[in-house]
């Protein structure tokens, strides 16, 4: 039969089936989301599989492997450089098949406004542009007034086509962690880049206790954080921020949520609000220790709740 024919369960199993055995056939515990669709596509050659299941499936599998740390990126890259694509294509597709998310700009302001909105993981600049100074972009970042408490501590790289010794001790000076040569091979300046990322990270999990996972709640909402959080049974606190700047936090014990409050609303009623924010960033991490609980109900019948007032005042408003 045709996956039309088919009745939903049997279409889940199916999908599932087909799932667990490419998992067997390539040996491995998970498998990166864009591969697992094209694999998983690639054996529906019948016409079982359906597509929209598929494509659900492969987002489920991609924020549980966020949450866990597997997969997933390794790591975001801020490239201030609008020629580094076109002049430097082999290193960029390498670190792009190895996982970095990378964002170039184009100026200062831009770069500035990526470090606001995302977790970087290394800086990498030409010491000078048309429409920037990369020294004094670094000079910025290390500078004790920077806008983020945080910046100073991301490291610093020019990849650069300038050999003058006197621009290269500049850089160092003013807080470069590395200046690379442009005539570098692919893979030294790959090697020194994956280098820097991984004392960075390493010294941002000693600081916290326990290494976090952020994303935005546009990808990846309060109400699919939980559940995969829930799923795990495990302690963690999600720290929420909303594109107004509001803030919140919830902790879960067990997998189960035992507290939660927004600047103005404490327990089930923040809950609520918090299933309602669309747009901002939000992080997991390991709690180093448990608030007084304020939340005593079963997290599954706050979540049910919560999605009947959304549901209830969706229709009030459409009249």
């Amino acid at each position: 039969p045709s996956t039309a024919e088919l009745p939903l369960a049997s279409k889940i199993i199916t999908l599932l089936l087909t799932y667990f055995e490419i998992l067997n056939d390539q040996g491995v515990e998970y498998l990166e989301p864009n591969q697992l669709r094209n694999l998983l596509l690639g054996r529906n050659d019948s016409g079982l599989l359906d597509e929209e299941l598929v494509s659900q499936l492969v987002q489920i599998v991609a924020h549980e492997q966020r949450l866990s740390g597997l997969g997933g990126n390794r790591g975001v890259i801020l490239i201030l450089d609008p020629v580094f694509e076109r002049d430097h294509g082999d290193l960029y597709q390498q670190l792009s098949r190895e996982n970095y998310d990378i964002i170039f700009a184009v100026n200062v302001e831009q770069a500035q406004a990526c470090l606001r909105q995302q977790e970087v993981s290394l800086v990498v600049s030409e010491m000078v542009g048309d429409e920037y100074d990369g020294l004094d972009f670094c000079r910025l970042m290390h500078h004790v007034h920077a806008e983020s408490t945080e910046n100073h501590q991301v490291p610093f790289v020019f990849f650069t086509s300038i050999t003058d010794e006197k621009m290269i001790s500049e850089a160092l000076l003013v807080g470069a962690d590395d200046v690379i040569a442009k005539d570098s091979s692919t893979q030294v300046a790959f090697l020194k880049f994956g280098r820097l990322i991984k004392q960075y990270q390493a010294s941002r999990t000693n600081n916290r206790g326990a290494a976090g996972v952020s994303g935005s709640l546009d990808e990846m909402g309060f109400m699919e954080t939980v559940q995969i959080l829930v799923n795990r049974g495990k302690d963690a606190l999600i720290k929420l921020k909303n594109d107004a700047g509001k803030t919140a936090n919830v902790y879960l014990h067990d997998g189960e949520i035992i507290f939660a409050a927004t600047e103005t609303l404490d327990g089930e009623e923040a809950i609520y609000e918090l299933l309602t924010w669309k747009g901002g960033f939000f992080q997991v991490m390991t709690p180093d220790q448990l608030p007084d609980r304020n939340v005593f109900g079963s997290t599954e019948a706050i979540m049910l709740e919560g999605c009947r007032l959304m549901d209830e005042e969706s229709r009030e408003s459409f009249g």
